[in-house]
């Protein structure tokens, strides 16, 4: 007889468990909130692509194009009281999220945004004050408190920063590297290398001629994320960017089975959905 799965806490209960998540130095918990969208705690609390709302599923309804969630967030955006830091990668609205930014700026009025050039207008537009946005630009870090946050260009497919980041963050010790989309370019293994990385938070949902023709662009395949990680030196990598849509996923066995039978020493984890994560360095 199958046993009922343990609920995970969501919406206050989830906050409650941020806030009563002790860390030392050397430590950082993680979140997973579907799709690119972590959480991390440190010595502050960070939220890189927040996509907690239904605003996409009906655009694309809107188009002729359903395309429902698989799973829902855990969180709804005015749950996310704790916000210090927002970091979005791009202007897709799957990581920049119209539905997501406007009740999370107003649950947490504290918390700064940070995005590349582009996406100032979109916050902006979303009534995010300017005293409250931070414009990322490439290999400059963010003036953050108790954060350390480098931006790294991103190819999405594009290799133009003013549109498209990834971040290196670093708290407590720990360094976390999110590339929100992006493919491989010359020159991006020896810029991560030389940040010495312990933690890549990877995409693995590839990309495919089909995909394109449907405008979804694609990320990493499996693959590629697996030999990214293991080239840069990742401690730990963690694949994201897979299971929320069912046009636009892959199964997250093909990474562990790569990963396994050609780099068998590699650290990696799999998120469950809604879960906690505590690293330790």
């Amino acid at each position: 007889m199958s046993q009922p799965q343990r609920q995970r806490p969501q919406g206050a209960d989830l906050i409650a468990e941020m806030a009563a998540t002790g860390l030392v130095p050397g430590m950082v918990a993680l979140w997973n909130l579907g799709q690119a969208s972590i959480a991390l705690k440190g010595d502050r609390m960070v939220y890189v692509d927040p996509f907690l709302s239904g605003h996409l599923e009906a655009l694309m309804e809107r188009e002729g194009r359903p395309m429902p969630r698989l799973w829902q967030p855990p969180l709804r955006p005015a749950d996310v009281t704790n916000a210090d830091l927002v970091l979005i990668t791009h202007d897709h609205a799957d990581h920049l999220d119209p539905g997501t930014i406007p009740a999370l700026a107003a649950a947490s009025p504290a918390a700064q945004f940070a995005a590349p050039a582009t996406g100032r207008a979109a916050l902006a537009e979303l009534g995010i004050a300017a005293e409250r946005t931070i414009v990322a630009e490439s290999d400059r870090p963010l003036p953050s408190d108790r954060v350390r946050v480098t931006p790294i260009p991103a190819a999405h497919y594009d290799l133009d920063p003013s549109r498209y980041l990834g971040y290196v963050i670093e708290m407590n010790g720990v360094r976390i590297y999110h590339p929100g989309d992006t493919v491989l370019y010359e020159g991006m293994v020896e810029r991560l290398q030389r940040l010495a990385v312990d933690i890549a938070l990877l995409p693995i949902n590839g990309r495919d001629w089909f995909r394109e023709q449907q405008d979804i662009i694609g990320n990493f395949s499996y693959r590629e994320a697996a030999d990214l990680g293991v080239a840069i030196g990742a401690d730990l990598i963690i694949p994201i960017h897979y299971g929320m849509f069912a046009a636009n996923t892959v199964r997250v066995a093909h990474f562990v089975d790569y990963l396994t039978d050609y780099y068998p020493e590699q650290r990696f984890h799999i998120l469950a959905r809604n879960e906690r994560f505590i690293y330790v360095s």
